[in-house]
């Protein structure tokens, strides 16, 4: 009877471990099933998005990036071939985005990293001066004298994407001559000018865009030093110099013409006036005659150099 006992044992105890076995695989297989079905549902369901410097997205799987190139794949892209876009055109990759809610993004890479500018820029400039003589004679001498050119540097660091500072240097012209006689005396000589202002200052900008690789609106504006010089001659030639504070504002539109390069059509304005003032006149010129030039100069105190310029120019971002 314990025999039988025994073989009965033996003889179901292998079915038992066989069905056991069936068992533990089949559960495996099924943890495995769900495993594979969570990571695939999670492969379909997140993607890489590359936001370009046009605002265009690209849905698709980040391969690889290096200096010049963002390696990518979407789903039409042919097995074992990846697509390719520069990284200046580049604004941005977002991570794992959902597209049932896009605004879960488990990371923001920012590729497109322009933080220094350089302008070069220049145009017309209308100088607003009352420093002339009180007559109306000379109001067509004036009017041709304030008509003038003027070019700017500027050089900025974007420590945010749409605010920056950094330094501008601008360098403004104006000029006429006519000859002139006295009723007086009889004597005939030349009324000229040849003006020069010079202006170096802080400057501070502000893009009113939230994409600063797109056109847009940028103002600017900031305090600085102006420095006055003016050959001038009436009769006798003599030299006017002075320096003073200054201050600029502009405001311009910026065409993008390429990444990273725009064209902006500037307004501006430049100022205030010249109080430090000090002239020069050579050994040749009569007593009365200098005497004559320092009250003209002391009487137009202080030399205003208030400015409006309209131009165009050429920036360069990296």
């Amino acid at each position: 009877m314990l025999w039988a006992f025994r073989v009965s044992i033996s003889k179901y105890t292998p079915r038992l471990s066989i069905v056991s076995l069936r068992t533990m695989s089949c559960r495996l297989s099924i943890v495995a099933g769900v495993f594979l079905a969570l990571a695939s549902c999670h492969t379909a369901s997140a993607q890489d998005v590359i936001v370009t410097i046009k605002n265009d997205s690209i849905a698709c799987k980040v391969v690889q990036k290096d200096d010049m190139f963002v390696y990518y794949r979407t789903a039409s892209t042919k097995r074992g071939i990846s697509q390719l876009i520069s990284r200046r055109e580049v604004k941005e990759i977002l991570t794992d985005v959902r597209p049932a809610d896009p605004k879960v993004v488990r990371r923001r890479e920012v590729l497109l990293d322009e933080r220094f500018r350089f302008v070069v820029k220049g145009g017309y400039s209308l100088l607003i001066s009352t420093n002339d003589f009180n007559s109306d004679e000379f109001d067509t001498y004036y009017e041709e004298r304030n008509s003038g050119y003027w070019y700017a540097f500027d050089a900025v660091y974007m420590f945010e994407e749409n605010f920056g500072a950094g330094l501008t240097a601008g360098v403004s012209r104006y000029g006429n001559r006519v000859l002139i006689r006295d009723a007086n005396s009889g004597l005939t000589g030349r009324l000229s000018d040849d003006i020069t202002v010079q202006y170096i200052g802080i400057n501070f900008i502000a893009d009113l865009t939230s994409n600063r690789s797109n056109s847009g609106l940028t103002l600017s504006g900031g305090l600085g030093v102006t420095k006055y010089k003016n050959d001038f001659e009436l009769f006798f030639p003599f030299e006017v110099r002075g320096f003073d504070f200054g201050m600029h504002l502009n405001g311009a539109y910026r065409l993008s013409v390429a990444p990273g390069v725009f064209v902006p059509i500037e307004l501006g304005f430049r100022g205030f006036s010249v109080n430090n003032i000090n002239y020069t006149t050579p050994s040749s010129t009569p007593p009365d005659m200098e005497e004559s030039i320092g009250r003209f100069i002391r009487g137009n105190l202080p030399a205003e150099v208030f400015r409006i310029e309209v131009g165009v120019g050429l920036i360069v971002v990296f």
